[in-house]
């Protein structure tokens, strides 16, 4: 079997762009810098009582155990076709994503403001 990554542009070729694929447990190492990474959201949380109102997947482990965070604002919501917890939500697959790793609480974090910085992986058998 081979992946393919239904995604944007970013995502089809991260070493043009400069881009480490990194494993969410190292994520912390790689903080300031731009990395991809592929994993299954262990859970996810629209926070409609925070300012700004994020979006946040967690990996690794659920909420609040989790190794890594993505975020999406509010206002970066309308970007996607469908809420972005219904869009790549526990359950979903692995979720490849492509950003910036900041370090927020302790924990790394990356911020994804429209689809060409996040997208699933899927499988598709090869044909004989």
């Amino acid at each position: 079997m081979r992946s393919i990554l239904i995604a944007g542009a970013l995502l089809a070729a991260p070493a043009a762009f400069g881009q480490k694929t990194i494993s969410i447990d190292s994520a912390a190492a790689y903080a300031g810098q731009h990395v991809q990474f592929c994993a299954p959201p262990a859970s996810s949380r629209y926070f409609v009582q925070m300012d700004g109102k994020p979006t946040l997947l967690f990996f690794g482990k659920p909420y609040p155990n989790h190794v890594l965070s993505v975020v999406i604002w509010e206002k970066d919501r309308k970007n996607f076709s469908q809420p972005v917890e219904l869009l790549f939500g526990a359950g979903m697959g692995p979720v490849c994503v492509n950003g910036t790793v900041k370090m927020v609480e302790g924990r790394p974090q990356i911020e994804v403001t429209s689809p060409k910085g996040i997208g699933i992986k899927e499988e598709e058998e090869e044909q004989e």
